[in-house]
């Protein structure tokens, strides 16, 4: 299975321009941290004075503490992760049974990585992820969603990653 057709008419002069080091400053960023620290997440919360625990959440639909929120993700099925606009990445939803075997394998201390240090430097990894991104940034074709296919290496198994712009 190929990628979409409007993606594959993607220009490379474009998508490759993509700061997977994230250089840039969006309305999010916490400053003032060293992002690929493995001790980003922790430093980021106290920096900002996050939540925690039981503290209340209030959500456009619903009130929730953390624990609450953190519970619920991690019991939700398949792997998420967000990445913000200047290409950081943010979280992923740790999944709550140990044993399970991630498809995109993520850690804690990826947390603040940016998108150049989480996505491994072979073959056409990071040009395919900088075209998604840019895609999805763009609305390329008029789309936010993009579904593409993984290589497994099993021809009985189909692997489809999904990404959404939020």
């Amino acid at each position: 299975m190929a990628e979409p057709k409007w993606l594959q008419d993607m220009n490379p002069e474009e998508y490759l321009k993509e700061d997977f080091e994230a250089t840039g400053h969006s309305r999010y960023t916490v400053d003032g941290l060293e992002k690929n620290d493995p001790e980003w997440l922790d430093k980021a919360a106290a920096k900002v004075n996050a939540a925690e625990g039981d503290d209340y959440v209030k959500l456009d639909s619903g009130l929730l503490t953390v624990n609450q929120i953190n519970w619920m993700l991690r019991n939700t099925f398949g792997e998420m992760t967000f990445v913000d606009d200047n290409n950081q990445f943010l979280w992923y939803n740790r999944p709550q049974d140990p044993n399970y075997k991630m498809k995109a394998r993520r850690v804690p201390a990826q947390v603040g990585d940016t998108m150049g240090a989480i996505h491994p430097d072979i073959r056409d990894v990071i040009p395919n992820a900088k075209k998604v991104v840019h895609a999805l940034r763009t609305k390329e074709g008029g789309h936010d969603a993009v579904w593409m296919p993984v290589p497994t290496g099993n021809l009985t198994e189909l692997v489809l990653h999904y990404y959404k712009r939020v």
